[in-house]
């Protein structure tokens, strides 16, 4: 009895030692993101809404708006950061990086892919359009491709342009370097550069 009374005291000891390990690391990284964001809002001249499901930073560049949001992980999912700007387009875009699976999928005639006819371009990236023809005139602008490639490059791993707004989205994020001041202007400066082919 008395064993069974230490051993439980020990994993009550060890539990809310646990708890708290991971409480102070929740605060801290919440303190971290909140000074990111304050810093961004004061930089960038944009705000940090009182109301959000997740933290988000809204603002303007070259005349679109633009909201840069910090999600939490799933189950299956990490946390991400996305940015969007709001620019009306006249097809739909989804582009992908290249993958052994989308590879298989072009070779048993299953992925439906457009085309750029820019060997590197079309090797690197996996391109989906309602419209194709459209979407290939856009995809060959090199201001375009220049930006793509500096958006995966950066660690993005989508980008998603649809009749509203262009979309990012970056998993496992860094707030020291995604969320510096620096790196969100170069973030915003392609987002403009992919709305401008629009």
């Amino acid at each position: 009895m008395c064993v069974w009374s230490i051993f439980n005291g020990l994993f009550f000891l060890l539990f809310v030692a646990v708890f708290v390990f991971i409480t102070s690391v929740a605060v801290t990284l919440a303190r971290k993101r909140d000074k990111a964001l304050k810093e961004l809002a004061a930089n960038l001249n944009a705000k940090i809404p009182k109301f959000s499901f997740y933290p988000t930073l809204n603002g303007e560049h070259q005349g679109l708006k633009y909201t840069i949001s910090l999600f939490p992980g799933g189950k299956n999912t990490p946390p991400y950061l996305q940015a969007q700007l709001l620019k009306k387009s006249a097809f739909r875009l989804s582009v992908y990086r290249e993958s052994i699976l989308s590879d298989f999928g072009k070779k048993l005639g299953l992925v439906h892919e457009v085309k750029v006819n820019d060997p590197a371009f079309d090797k690197d990236f996996l391109f989906f359009s309602n419209r194709q023809e459209q979407a290939s005139t856009y995809l060959n602008n090199q201001t375009v491709k220049e930006a793509i490639q500096g958006l995966f490059r950066a660690g993005f791993d989508s980008l998603t342009i649809d009749y509203q707004r262009v979309t990012v989205r970056r998993p496992d994020y860094s707030l020291e370097q995604d969320l510096s001041v620096e790196n969100v202007k170069v973030l915003l400066q392609r987002l403009a550069a992919l709305a401008q082919g629009l």
